[in-house]
């Protein structure tokens, strides 16, 4: 399934492989451009992000709208669905998420430019371009910082810190 949102508002969820692709489409009440988009890991619900940093989960089979983190942007899933992290204003600071009633749990004490959550969904790996930080993603306490000098990095699937890049060719 594919997903497209678009400056119309409209959210469509394409089936691939059918005959007829529109599966839903959904506007939201306010009209809202779409700018972001991402699954649950078990796709059954997509949230989305509008251009005014509002973002709301919604129902893949019912095109329901199930809840929204305020103020919030570029969210992301853990692995398990269980918790959202997400940047929650122009400074970046991260609140996380409860993943199925979508309540506030808590907001790390810092900004980050980028987050990522261990393949196990314990951990989440925040970094800029100064410093990283692991966190404990059920308490939201910090377990590890260092830092970097450079805005790559990469967790190995053990969910350790595998690499910190100093310098980027492409």
């Amino acid at each position: 399934m594919v997903a497209s949102g678009s400056f119309d508002t409209t959210i469509i969820l394409w089936q691939l492989g059918e005959s007829t692709n529109a599966v839903l489409d959904w506007t939201p009440r306010k009209r809202r451009s779409v700018c972001y988009l991402t699954f649950s890991p078990d796709g059954l619900r997509v949230l989305s992000r509008s251009c005014t940093r509002q973002c709301r989960i919604w129902d893949v089979d019912a095109g329901a709208e199930l809840g929204r983190l305020e103020n919030s942007s570029e969210a992301i899933w853990s692995p398990d669905g269980a918790f959202l992290a997400s940047f929650v204003d122009r400074a970046r600071r991260i609140r996380m998420w409860h993943g199925q009633t979508y309540t506030e749990l808590y907001t790390l004490p810092i900004s980050a430019l980028h987050i990522l959550f261990s393949s196990n969904g314990r951990q989440l790996f925040t970094w800029d371009s100064v410093r990283f930080s692991v966190w404990d993603v059920a308490s939201g306490l910090l377990i590890r910082t260092g830092h970097t000098h450079s805005p790559c990095a990469l967790l190995s699937a053990q969910g350790a810190l595998a690499a910190v890049l100093t310098d980027v060719a492409i």
